[in-house]
């Protein structure tokens, strides 16, 4: 691991004028980050660690789920508001690595590093979420951008996601055995709309697949 400045900001503001920096990197849960640092296979000059910003929380607001950015994988997945709105996240959160990964990972960190093996990329994509920024609010075809790539500008944090609720909601994955990411995955959403006229219940089906580079596919 090289050397680097250690910043723990308290405040949005802090953290993104410290992500202002040369090569300044941010710091959610460390799942990947952690050991890209110890194997250096990056130099960061400033590491600036979320931890501190109070981004964590699960809430409804009208038909949507919103999650904090900073809020684990546990959370989701023992939280009754997510198994009430949208169960097969809760599920697809309670299947993500092992405990360790599930009690420090956050789905922040998650989509901001976009792993094409991922849970959390095809279940934003297939729900339709937006992931709101410092900056803006992006739909999840906008901010998925390729492999390990994202709409995020180095000073941009991701901050929540919202999530619309839908009529039903399914994830199932064929789990690598050692690192139970995606090999495949796939979500998938049942919504009801309301056009044409002439058919108030057609359903739409929508699918995404996990573990396909260079990013979730769309079927």
């Amino acid at each position: 691991m090289y050397d680097f400045e250690y910043h723990k900001p308290t405040a949005l503001a802090d953290a993104t004028k410290a992500l202002g920096g040369t090569d300044a990197k941010a710091l959610a849960g460390g799942m990947t980050f952690i050991p890209v640092l110890k194997q250096r296979l990056a130099q960061p000059s400033a590491v600036v660690d979320l931890s501190g910003l109070g981004l964590t929380g699960i809430s409804l607001e009208g038909n949507s789920l919103v999650i904090k950015a900073m809020t684990t994988h546990r959370e989701v997945a023992t939280s009754p508001v997510v198994a009430k709105a949208i169960p097969a996240l809760a599920h697809l959160a309670g299947h993500i690595g092992d405990r360790q990964v599930r009690y420090r990972g956050t789905i922040g960190g998650s989509l901001a590093n976009n792993d094409p093996s991922a849970c959390y990329p095809s279940a934003v994509l297939a729900l339709g979420a937006t992931i709101k920024t410092t900056k803006r609010s992006l739909k999840a075809d906008e901010f998925f951008q390729g492999m390990f790539t994202t709409a995020l500008e180095p000073d941009e944090l991701i901050t929540e996601i919202s999530f619309p609720i839908p009529a039903k909601a399914a994830y199932e994955k064929f789990p690598n055995p050692a690192s139970r990411y995606a090999t495949v995955g796939g979500r998938r959403r049942h919504v009801q709309t309301l056009h044409p006229p002439r058919h108030p219940q057609r359903h739409q089906l929508i699918a995404r697949l996990a573990g396909q580079p260079p990013q979730p596919l769309i079927l």
